[in-house]
């Protein structure tokens, strides 16, 4: 038995929308049509399948740990919306998650991942009542979520290009602490642009590897990490990446 769902990539200029069928025993995936929008005119999308998944592309991901008592969830989101009021003034353009990093008698801490993000709105008046979001993701999770399973390492540096933005991941500890988005043009400026983003993260050793995935546009004989350890993974096909999305 085959299920028709439909995933969407956001750039802040282009919408492009793939429309997928996927076998519910056998991991298999078909992309049955795809097409670009220019200027994010939502208007355009014409989505037939009642599932619909949206990967945000070329977003910087804010991180901010916070304590926080232990109450319920309503509340506790509440609080969490009001912590991060300075960020994003309207609540409407807030995207977040949380997770549990150590939990107190009356309290618990918590690091949240946020973004501010206008096109929540449109995203919002793109479905009807007949088409469920299953999940608006972030194209670094869903890298993250894959080579984590591949990394040994709980400290480490995972690093990829996607449509010409050079995204940087610092995790500790199997969390995500630091993350950069930056234009990426060749291989020349890549080896700086990792040297300055990991010396803004002081939890950094030179004793963590950086993971950097391999793409065609990366001459890995020009890279020079300053001694950190390298190590080459190998690329994420557009059908495993619309897998980890669509689960």
């Amino acid at each position: 038995m085959l299920l028709n769902s439909t995933l969407i990539l956001l750039e802040k200029d282009n919408i492009i929308c793939n429309e997928i069928r996927k076998g519910i025993f056998i991991k298999k995936l078909k992309i049955k049509k795809s097409y670009e929008i220019k200027n994010s005119n939502f208007k355009q999308l014409k989505i037939k399948s009642k599932n619909v998944s949206f990967i945000i592309l070329g977003e910087k991901i804010f991180i901010k740990r916070m304590s926080l008592p232990k109450i319920n969830k309503n509340i506790k989101k509440e609080l969490i919306i009001n912590e991060l009021g300075s960020y994003c003034s309207n609540d409407n353009h807030l995207l977040f998650s949380y997770e549990r990093e150590n939990v107190h008698e009356k309290n618990e801490d918590v690091i949240v991942y946020s973004l501010n993000y206008a096109g929540v709105s449109s995203i919002n008046s793109a479905m009807d009542v007949n088409k469920k979001i299953k999940g608006v993701f972030l194209i670094q999770f869903i890298y993250l979520n894959f080579y984590s399973k591949k990394i040994k390492e709980h400290d480490y540096i995972l690093s990829f290009v996607f449509n010409s933005k050079l995204y940087i991941l610092i995790v500790n500890n199997n969390k995500l602490v630091y993350n950069a988005v930056e234009d990426f043009y060749e291989t020349k400026g890549l080896s700086d642009l990792l040297y300055v983003n990991i010396k803004k993260c002081q939890q950094v050793s030179m004793t963590w590897p950086i993971y950097l995935v391999r793409e065609q546009s990366i001459n890995e004989n020009a890279i020079s990490t300053n001694d950190y350890p390298l190590i080459f993974l190998e690329k994420l096909q557009i059908n495993e990446l619309f897998m980890e999305a669509d689960r």
